[in-house]
């Protein structure tokens, strides 16, 4: 077929119609137009597949994504709830936003939004103190728990409001969002025109050692980072007043406002898990283990699912297992310049053997197409 004879590779979005190693249409057109043809699954695609298989690895990120659910949940369906927390947000002078939904064909853009959306503050530099949407919600829901009659209704609500009190939940919320932010992006680079698949692969493995860094330490300047630091800067301002005003050490998350050794405000009162702890000096591993090891449990499921949806692309290198196809892909990394040596030396001959293979692999589309 004429407007097959340049044809390198095709991209789908993985259904068996299309990839199938059998019947595809990946495999009619290898055989109508030659084996060079390199099928793949479409990268951005492979992404979406690898976090929510992740999700199944890590029962707390599948527990901020039920809470998120829940929260969409009460204010889609209930216009009076909606107008609630859009005057509740006006006392407490919050540009209240109305909350996401998490479930969608794009499981990424739609869960890191919803998380943008609750963990929202008014004012640019991160404290504890600022009054954002997430204090919004944890008001009405402690409203809603109180004023309904409905049972089932109360019970959720009060579920709702008893999880956001965690301290080692709120800050893998925000552990969530460093590292979402990361994913997206190379979501973000995947769907750019103007991208080659080295430079994918390149920052693929990038991404890989960014997320692995993240169970050593916050991301810099992080969500994260700031909730840590922020902790810590109320705890010895409380600790401060304590000793003064002989008032208990009680940790907050929204703005306060101090009243002898009350403290009537808005607020949520982080009474269960490590935020005591996570306040004190030290990095998380030492003084929040629980939330540590869910930080690694969730890295761990990521970065394997993204080596196995990527595995076309790195395996290669980890198992030996090159064929025809991987390695005219990782041929292709000749064209990144961010690869290229940096003396005269080495870039004489670089390249030679990678640039042999391609032609040779794709010498029916050269001669077909007369490039040379």
């Amino acid at each position: 077929m004429p407007e097959l004879d340049a044809e390198e590779g095709m991209g789908a979005d993985g259904a068996a119609v299309i990839l199938g190693n059998r019947g595809g249409v990946s495999v009619k057109l290898q055989e109508e137009a030659g084996k060079h043809i390199i099928p793949f699954h479409c990268m951005p695609y492979r992404l979406e597949f690898a976090l929510l298989s992740a999700q199944k690895g890590s029962p707390w990120v599948g527990n901020v994504y039920n809470l998120l659910h829940i929260i969409w949940k009460t204010y889609h369906f209930s216009s009076k709830s909606r107008r609630e927390l859009k005057c509740l947000g006006v006392k407490m002078g919050v540009s209240v936003n109305n909350p996401s939904g998490v479930k969608g064909t794009r499981w990424l853009p739609h869960v890191s939004r919803a998380l943008d959306v609750l963990l929202k503050q008014e004012k640019k530099q991160w404290t504890l103190e600022d009054s954002g949407q997430y204090i919004a919600v944890y008001a009405h829901m402690d409203h809603l728990a109180a004023s309904t009659t409905n049972a089932d209704v109360a019970g959720r609500e009060k579920h709702i409001k008893e999880t956001m009190e965690d301290g080692s939940f709120l800050a893998f919320c925000h552990f969530l969002a460093d590292l979402f932010s990361a994913i997206s992006k190379y979501s973000l680079l995947l769907q750019r025109n103007d991208v080659i698949l080295p430079q994918a692969v390149s920052s693929l493995r990038n991404l890989i050692l960014n997320i692995e860094a993240m169970t050593v330490r916050p991301c810099p300047s992080g969500k994260l980072a700031s909730f840590h630091a922020a902790m810590k800067r109320q705890r010895e301002m409380l600790s401060s007043k304590s000793r003064s005003r002989k008032c208990s050490l009680n940790l907050c998350f929204g703005c306060l406002v101090q009243t002898g050794c009350n403290m009537n405000s808005n607020e949520v009162h982080l009474r269960k898990g490590e935020a005591g702890n996570m306040a004190k000096d030290g990095p998380i591993s030492q003084t929040a283990p629980r939330l540590q090891k869910q930080i690694e449990t969730t890295v761990a499921a990521i970065v394997k699912q993204l080596r196995l949806r990527f595995s076309s692309l790195l395996c290669q290198e980890e198992h030996g297992t090159d064929t025809a196809a991987t390695k005219a892909v990782k041929c292709y990394q000749v064209f990144n310049h961010d690869v290229w040596p940096e003396t005269a030396e080495k870039l004489v001959d670089y390249g030679i053997e990678e640039v042999t293979f391609l032609l040779d692999h794709f010498q029916c589309v050269v001669e077909r197409t007369s490039f040379i």
